[in-house]
């Protein structure tokens, strides 16, 4: 287990993190996100290039031809990027058959619009998912997209028939440089429990015993902390240290007050888009309070000078504010 070192009367006392923080190499969303990256999904890279020829030159151009449909960033993204992305990079599949067993059961649930075998395949991962981004029920959610059952079956065949080469040909030039960071992560995060400031900053807790870090290098110029699960976020492993360690604490808030934007969502009064960016630059002002100092990292696309200038006089006024008061009058102070 992780461990904090304190110093008290000259005697080093080793504290026990209660909620760690693990960086780890998984193979599935490595995997996942390397054809986001050859489809080049809403971003490019040399990634792309190096690799090309590890999906077979028919699957690389359809995946191109509907990049649009995996596309994802900013809390945006096509129609299939939870369902053939997100989740299975959440489920962490790893072997051809894992994949075909996953593709088969929501194919199946397409092609008859009816998903409780996918369901109860997955019920302890589904479940586990509504304390993130399942707000109505799964099966009418994958009903939504019905139209997308070929892409959703074409992306099937390209995910378990293209992994035997990204295990031979990929994986094992890319893993041993993801093992590096995750080990260079999992040193700072022994040291700094991130999960019990925040806590104890908010009064909030974090739901689960850790929070599971996952490095990806196809990652590179593309949406980096992207969140699988309230417990499982995905990181662009070559991100500059002091960044990537600033951006985890980031996201360690975002999961952690995730219920107030929820909140928001549900009375339908401020526009979805300024809720989003008004949290997003709400996380980042808590993290300079959790940090000691401002963020390296900017939100430019969220406004977040502005919000910054905006949180620090409502904090100010009110430090014991909930969160989504503070977003309801930051988003009203925004745009008055």
């Amino acid at each position: 287990m992780p461990e904090l070192f304190v110093r008290r009367f000259g005697i080093i006392i080793i504290m026990p993190i209660e909620k760690p923080i693990k960086a780890s190499e998984e193979i599935g969303p490595n995997y996942v996100f390397h054809l986001a990256a050859l489809a080049e999904a809403g971003f490019s890279s040399d990634y792309a290039g190096k690799y090309a020829h590890s999906v077979k030159s028919e699957d690389l151009k359809w995946l191109r031809e509907n990049a649009d449909k995996i596309s994802f960033g900013n809390g945006a993204g096509g129609d299939l990027v939870f369902p053939v992305l997100i989740f299975p990079a959440y489920l962490n599949l790893s072997t051809p058959d894992e994949f075909s067993e996953y593709f088969d059961l929501l194919g199946r649930g397409f092609k008859c619009s009816d998903f409780r075998d996918f369901m109860r395949r997955y019920r302890d991962a589904i479940t586990r998912m509504q304390d993130w981004n399942f707000t109505d029920a799964p099966g009418e959610y994958f009903r939504e997209l019905l139209a997308e059952g070929p892409a959703v079956e074409r992306m099937g065949r390209i995910m378990a028939g293209n992994l035997p080469a990204y295990l031979s040909d990929v994986w094992p030039v890319e893993k041993p440089a993801i093992e590096a960071v995750c080990s260079a992560v999992n040193a700072f995060f022994a040291e700094e429990d991130a999960i019990g400031k925040w806590e104890s900053f908010t009064g909030e807790k974090f739901k689960y015993p850790s929070y599971q870090i996952l490095l990806c290098s196809a990652l590179k110029n593309g949406p980096n902390a992207d969140s699988l699960g309230y417990e499982r976020n995905a990181f662009y492993s070559g991100t500059p240290f002091n960044l990537l360690t600033q951006l985890i604490v980031h996201e360690t808030g975002t999961h952690i007050l995730i219920d107030a934007p929820k909140v928001l969502y549900e009375e339908q009064v401020l526009a979805d888009t300024d809720i989003y960016s008004a949290f997003e630059c709400l996380c980042q002002f808590y993290t300079s309070k959790i940090i000691g100092g401002r963020p390296v990292y900017g939100m430019g696309a969220f406004g977040d000078e502005k919000y910054f200038g905006i949180y620090e006089k409502l904090f100010a006024e009110d430090p014991k504010a909930a969160p989504q008061d503070l977003i309801r009058r930051a988003v009203k102070a925004f745009r008055g």
